[in-house]
């Protein structure tokens, strides 16, 4: 017989084996004393009473009622206040997140800035009226600072040398030096 006729007829054996009240076939580790090791088991651990028991439950609960109960308030507190305070920086950095990318769209719609992330966070505040504000000190120093360099171009110096073949003789003062 094949190998895999072999695996079908075990698993027919277990499969009735089950059916008719062994649950588990007789697989210990231990081979033919798996029974003894066991039954040694069974043995060792301890065995308690239903009277032994509820006594066990009524004592654990006496002491949940009278010297644990303020511990277990005490837990709770502490992790309300956890749950609080984690709760309080989700909404901050929600907020935190919404009033970024509102001053984002004023600088690059109102202004023509197009904000980096670093001008952001320099911008953005804990509230929106101080965002404002921010914002509205931002564009005035970077628009200061754009006059300031249109006026160092608008007072350029003009060009002593109007000539273009390279000579840096004027147009007049060769006109004269033909004549002479």
């Amino acid at each position: 017989m094949t190998d895999m006729h072999w695996k079908r007829r075990a698993m027919r054996l277990q499969w009735f084996a089950q059916q008719n009240g062994a649950d588990t076939p007789d697989t210990e580790p231990g081979g033919a004393d798996g029974g003894a090791d066991a039954a040694e088991a069974a043995a060792n651990e301890a065995v308690y009473t239903q009277k032994q028991l509820d006594d066990a439950v009524a004592a654990a609960m006496r002491g949940a009622q009278n010297g644990d109960a303020p511990h277990a308030v005490e837990l709770l507190r502490q992790e309300n206040a956890a749950k609080d305070e984690e709760i309080r920086q989700l909404r901050q950095q929600a907020l935190h997140h919404q009033l970024s990318g509102w001053a984002a769209h004023i600088l690059k719609d109102n202004h023509g800035i197009a904000a980096t992330q670093n001008m952001l966070d320099f911008v953005v505040a804990d509230g929106a009226e101080e965002t404002h504000a921010r914002i509205e000190k931002l564009v005035g120093i970077l628009e200061d600072d754009r006059r300031k360099i249109a006026a160092a171009r608008a007072a350029g110096r003009t060009p002593r040398v109007y000539a273009h073949d390279g000579s840096s003789a004027s147009e007049i003062d060769r006109r004269i030096a033909k004549y002479q």
